[in-house]
């Protein structure tokens, strides 16, 4: 940006601001991507821009025009004021005249202040004729035409200036815009068209999108949340069911162990049968050797029949 180009920004931002605009502007070029040209252009609005700001810089031209206005008819006024004071004058001075004197002429005692005259008489007031000579009254009335004339330079200054700047403003702001509109992802059809073109729709989805991915990681966030509370507790459900199956396999190595007891015991069981068979038989040899006969000793276990025996044996 040149050197040029840098003081009619700031100037043009400096209109901006005595309308309060340029927060305005300050808004539209962060977002002049997603902007249209058109919602741009009715933003800003360029020409009643422009009108806003002739009114500001205008504003007191009403006052001076009606100061003005005033002042238009004060030089007759005075004028014929003065004219009215000093012919009063004139009157009374030819009358303190002594008799047969001729009065000097009425412009020139006019100018002379009325010599002999120490004040008019108007009515219940008295005035100083030297006040309202000839010279004064003609000064006093270019003062005023001066002033007319001055006060209608200074008000048509300030309206041509305030036009001016106006149409400055609103030649750099269609400058600002159209370059704004370069980067629009939003171009319409034509410059005065309202309705954004598919891209701008595009992006109005793409928000909307945005907002519920927002509203997605929100909600994933709070489950996070959640499932950290709840970490502790299914670490405690996941250790209790470790120790379950640890139980188990426990369990499992105890009945494994318990049919192999049960397998040793039940040959035990076996092993005493057999000896208790052979002591049997034994018995009966010795009993036989004792008595010179022969018993048959059951295998089977009989305890009706052992009673018999054993009472065989004693009656014996």
């Amino acid at each position: 940006m040149g050197v040029n180009a840098k003081r009619q920004q700031a100037r043009a931002e400096k209109l901006l601001k005595s309308i309060g605009k340029q927060s305005i502007l300050d808004y539209i070029r962060p977002r002049n991507r997603i902007l249209s040209p058109y919602e741009m252009r009715q933003t800003l609005d360029p020409e009643a821009t422009a009108a806003e700001v002739e009114a500001q810089m205008t504003r007191s031209v009403p006052l001076i025009e009606g100061l003005r206005n005033i002042l238009v008819v004060c030089p007759v006024m005075v004028t014929w004021g003065s004219v009215g004071i000093a012919a009063t004058a004139y009157q009374q001075s030819v009358n303190n005249l002594k008799t047969g004197t001729t009065p000097p002429p009425f412009f020139q005692s006019w100018q002379e202040g009325f010599p002999g005259l120490k004040y008019v008489t108007l009515g219940s007031l008295k005035l100083s004729p030297h006040t309202f000579t000839l010279s004064n009254i003609a000064f006093v009335d270019f003062s005023l035409l001066l002033l007319l004339v001055l006060l209608t330079a200074f008000s048509q200054y300030k309206e041509v200036r305030a036009r001016n700047q106006g149409r400055f403003l609103e030649r750099w702001l269609d400058t600002e815009i159209f370059t704004l509109s370069k980067d629009s992802l939003a171009w319409s059809n034509n410059p005065t068209e309202s309705n954004p073109t598919w891209e701008s729709r595009v992006l109005d989805v793409i928000g909307h999108f945005n907002d519920t991915l927002k509203q997605v990681e929100a909600t994933v966030n709070t489950f996070n949340g959640t499932l950290s509370e709840q970490g502790e507790t299914v670490q405690s459900v996941v250790d209790d069911a470790s120790e379950v199956k640890l139980a188990a396999a426990s369990l499992m190595d105890l009945y494994q162990k318990l049919i192999e007891d049960n397998r040793v015991l039940g040959a035990l069981i076996k092993e005493m049968g057999e000896s208790m068979d052979f002591t049997k038989e034994g018995m009966a040899a010795i009993a036989q050797e004792v008595t010179g006969k022969r018993f048959s000793i059951p295998r089977k276990r009989s305890q009706p029949r052992h009673r018999g025996f054993w009472d065989r044996i004693r009656r014996r």
